[in-house]
């Protein structure tokens, strides 16, 4: 249950400190006063979407701080220890948003995600609105709400699960059969490609190679004269070898009278050894200097192949390697094409039975759920001043239209199972079902939202119950019915509710004002508790009678407390309708 909720610097709210206790809590007061701003803010505790438009005007930040008491088997302990959160059982939920709209978000002081924070408030608190009483008329909605009354959430769980790899084997089967669809156009392909880089067999570093031999042809001429003056230069009457050797002779007669002689004579034949070393050396290669002017060509043509596949290929020779490999398996693959299809084909039935077996078993459950859930919904509707009503849960196969489903050799399987689940509605006697999005009114809407919730509360873990203005399209003997209803599920569960109307206000356990004060150009909302009796009929008065309250309002407000707390009394002392319904 919630204990305690802090609110600072959000919308109007300057700062609101309120703790709250079992049964059902009212709010009341007048049209944008603030009272729907505190479900704004339950919702932001919920993990709901931040803005910068909620913080308080000339203020940095906004935030909500929520304390709750968690009793021993709610699965929110589970959540907790995965999110790597003490669990315990005071829980303190707080939200910051920020004046740029970014938010922050702590449990019991540890950071958590937006994320995380939905998944954690969806087991503490369940909001009824408008909003949620248009989402009856989303028929994909029906199906998860017959599942909750079930208790088939888990099951259903696992059928998705099973459907997922069958979806999964379905994929891999799809991709085969495109794939031999286009197989000897691909083969074809493949081998050109293949063929192409078997026969350019080339290696690392041939094109480096290549511009180096083409340097060279390029340049031919210019290196054969160079060399040929070269070797002049060295071998010729007066080259160096020739000029060393006589340089040599002449200290050669000088040795006997110098000795530095000796050692110049020994250094000049080093000298003359590398001259006819290099002199060999460059006479060799003017020798092998043998240019083919086809030559040039056969490297040009061979460069440019080179380049054309690390254009297509590359860019590097080890991407040629890598490619050539792919295609190779790819071709093996295709060899082998029949015999995956087969493997595919045996694993789609494999899967398509597992799922069909247990979506079998879920639709079934689903029959029984949905007979148990009628009924208890009609009762319900019986004590909310529809008794007439009929309302049935229709289950038909899933169709084709959604690309989600499967065919199941004649069933259509979807992540959700083979059934297509729809409320349907007949509020009056003689008229036949029809489709609840296409006849029900707003006030209609209203009652069987709350009769589904009084339906939900045996199956439904939540602890805290709140109701924001559910009293649309609604009064008289109706509202009593509605208030009486909103308080018999406040005796299981904890209950909130923002209500205009002085009927339901009547049953409040305890009653809340909401007003609008304007202090230094500055606009207030403030909360204030009404404690006895004589508060609480002023305010059921001017609900009422508004500014005409009088002493015959304020009379007709203290019966409405009298009569509120005699259905209470009359309440406590019958067994739930839907608890008997749904364990029969």
């Amino acid at each position: 249950m919630l204990q305690r909720l802090t609110i600072r610097h959000f919308a109007i709210i300057d700062e609101l400190d309120l703790s709250f206790i079992d049964g059902l809590t009212i709010l009341t007061g007048e049209t944008g006063a603030g009272k729907s701003i505190l479900v704004g803010a339950l919702n932001l505790i919920m993990g709901g979407r931040a803005s910068a438009d909620l913080v308080r005007t000339g203020c940095d930040y906004a935030e909500i701080m929520a304390e709750f008491v968690i009793p021993p088997q709610s699965p929110v302990y589970a959540q907790l220890s995965e999110l790597g959160i003490e669990a315990e059982a005071c829980l303190t939920v707080r939200r910051q948003v920020m004046q740029r709209g970014r938010s922050r978000a702590w449990i019991n002081d540890h950071p958590v995600t937006a994320g995380s924070l939905s998944e954690i408030g969806e087991q503490l608190i369940d909001i009824s609105s408008q909003h949620q009483h248009q989402s009856l008329l989303q028929v994909d909605q029906h199906l998860f709400l017959l599942d909750r009354v079930g208790g088939l959430e888990g099951l259903r769980e696992e059928v998705t699960l099973l459907y997922r790899e069958l979806a999964k084997c379905v994929k891999a089967h799809r991709k085969l059969e495109n794939t031999a669809r286009y197989k000897l156009e691909r083969e074809d392909f493949l081998r050109f490609q293949l063929k192409e880089l078997d026969r350019a067999d080339f290696r690392e570093n041939e094109e480096d190679e290549l511009e180096a031999e083409r340097d060279l042809l390029r340049h031919s001429e210019k290196i054969r004269g160079a060399l040929t003056a070269a070797a002049e230069q060295i071998g010729g009457d007066s080259g160096a070898a020739s000029r060393t050797a006589k340089t040599k002779r002449e200290l050669e007669r000088i040795q006997a009278y110098l000795k530095d002689a000796r050692e110049w004579i020994s250094r000049l034949q080093t000298v003359q050894l590398e001259l006819d070393d290099l002199s060999l050396g460059i006479s060799e290669r003017l020798r092998k200097l043998d240019i083919d002017p086809k030559r040039l060509d056969e490297v040009e043509t061979r460069l440019a192949l080179l380049a054309r596949l690390l254009r297509k290929h590359g860019p590097t020779f080890a991407d040629l390697k890598a490619k050539q490999a792919e295609m190779q398996t790819e071709l093996a693959a295709m060899e082998d094409l029949e015999a995956a299809l087969d493997g595919t084909r045996t694993a789609i039935e494999h899967a398509r039975k597992a799922v069909l077996g247990r979506a079998s078993v879920l639709s079934e459950k689903r029959r029984m759920a949905a007979s148990h859930f009628s009924e208890a919904v009609e009762d319900e509707l019986r004590n909310l001043a529809m008794p007439k009503t009929r309302f049935v849960v229709r289950l038909s196969p899933k169709s084709a239209g959604s690309e989600e489903t499967i065919d199941g050799a004649g069933v259509c399987i979807g992540p959700d199972g083979i059934d297509h689940v729809e409320f349907l509605l007949s509020p009056n006697v003689g008229e036949s079902l029809r489709p609840l999005a296409r006849i029900a009114s707003g006030g209609e809407l209203s009652r069987i939202m709350l009769a589904i919730k009084s339906v939900l509360q045996n199956s439904d873990p939540v602890s805290l119950s709140v109701f924001d203005e559910v009293d649309s399209g609604i009064g008289g003997e109706v509202a009593h019915r509605l208030g009486e209803k909103i308080h018999a599920l406040s005796r299981t569960r904890q209950a909130i509710c923002i209500t205009h109307l002085p009927q339901i206000a009547a049953y409040a356990d305890t009653h809340w004002h909401v007003t609008k004060t304007v202090t230094d150009n500055r606009t207030f909302s403030e909360v204030s508790p009404l404690s006895d009796d004589n508060q609480r009929a002023m305010e059921l008065a001017h609900m009422m009678a508004g500014e005409a309250t009088g002493s015959a309002s304020l009379q007709a407000a203290h019966d409405l407390l009298r009569h509120a707390r005699s259905a209470v009394q009359a309440d406590r002392c019958r067994p739930s309708v839907a608890k008997k319904h749904l364990q029969s």
